[in-house]
């Protein structure tokens, strides 16, 4: 986001989330005051506005002032210097390093501005669609020191174990390759002992309206064999917890009944539907933004710009991750209200 910030100043959606940075962390209600009105406003536009800027808090406004400040050295020299080092000296004016918990987490930035070097080198531009392309290619490193209380694994390697909680995530996502086969087949036994049958059906050709008798009962065979190793596959990972389960998906809503539609039947929460589905209906009517009733609290991570430690990581070795002195800033937590 603070690349996309950089590059394009009219990115409404980058600025929100820059001014959303620990580094700045403005809270909703400045984040209000400041759109409030401007609905399709430029931001970057109205953070130059010094009478947008002072409707806002004292804490709001010394975080914009830090953000600001920051931002114009690095567009006043952007013209002497490549881009990766033009972010990588904003990221630092801005405190980034020092927002950082540890040294895997500054090893992983770093492989983010190795990627943007690699890709200002072979492009006279940033072409942002491919940099999201790239970044999404990304792997954070592994932290070799963190503790072993969270463990992420496929269904299958979970097989056989057991845990306090566990979050499946994705549950409306289709899984393997929906695309009709070449050539469909079936081996099935045979009446004489020891032998057995094939059925074979080819692709309809082209310009034919439909599939063959024969195709369709192959095609229908294994979506019943795909959707009876999907419930096998969903009793394997809900029975792995043995306190609490978190299903995790997402969904489309109805423009005209504001309902939520129901998933397509060849995934797991198409499965789980017709059980959950009276559920998550009444959460999505009730959790609604002006309701009182259905406000909870949220974190959001801020760093106190005026009381903080400059750290020198020029000789870090982020290929080895070498240890520093990094701290996570755990008594900085901002409360704010939100659905």
């Amino acid at each position: 986001s603070l690349t996309r910030a950089y590059l394009h100043p009219a990115d409404r959606i980058a600025w929100l989330s820059v001014l959303r940075a620990p580094w700045c962390a403005v809270s909703l209600d400045d984040m209000y005051r400041l759109l409030d009105g401007f609905p399709d406003g430029n931001v970057s536009d109205l953070l130059h506005d010094s009478d947008s800027v002072q409707t806002l808090s004292e804490q709001g406004q010394a975080a914009i002032g830090h953000v600001m400040q920051a931002f114009g050295v690095a567009l006043r020299h952007r013209d002497r210097m490549s881009v990766a080092d033009s972010i990588r000296g904003l990221w630092q004016q801005l405190l980034g390093p020092e927002c950082l918990s540890s040294s895997a987490d500054l090893a992983d930035c770093e492989r983010f501005f190795d990627c943007l070097e690699a890709l200002e080198s072979e492009r006279e531009s940033i072409d942002l669609a491919i940099l999201q392309e790239q970044v999404q290619k990304l792997y954070a490193a592994p932290d070799v020191s963190a503790p072993n209380t969270l463990q992420i694994m496929t269904i299958h390697k979970a097989k056989g174990l057991e845990f306090d909680h566990v979050i499946l995530p994705g549950l409306d996502r289709k899984a393997g390759n929906d695309d009709k086969r070449l050539l469909a087949w079936l081996e099935r036994p045979s009446d004489m002992p020891s032998e057995s049958e094939l059925m074979i059906a080819p692709i309809k050709e082209t310009g034919a309206e439909e599939d063959d008798a024969i195709a369709k009962y192959l095609n229908r065979v294994e979506q019943d064999k795909a959707r009876h190793e999907s419930q096998r596959l969903l009793y394997v990972a809900a029975t792995r917890a043995k306190k609490q389960l978190h299903l995790s998906f997402c969904l489309k809503i109805d423009e005209k009944t504001e309902e939520p539609k129901a998933p397509a039947n060849n995934t797991l929460l198409g499965l789980l539907w017709p059980t959950i589905k009276d559920d998550v209906i009444v959460s999505f009517i009730s959790n609604k933004l002006d309701d009182k009733d259905y406000v909870t609290s949220c974190y959001i991570k801020r760093l106190n710009i005026n009381d903080v430690e400059k750290l020198d990581y020029s000789n870090l070795d982020y290929q080895h991750q070498v240890t520093t002195n990094i701290q996570p800033q755990t008594n900085l937590i901002e409360f704010d209200w939100a659905t």
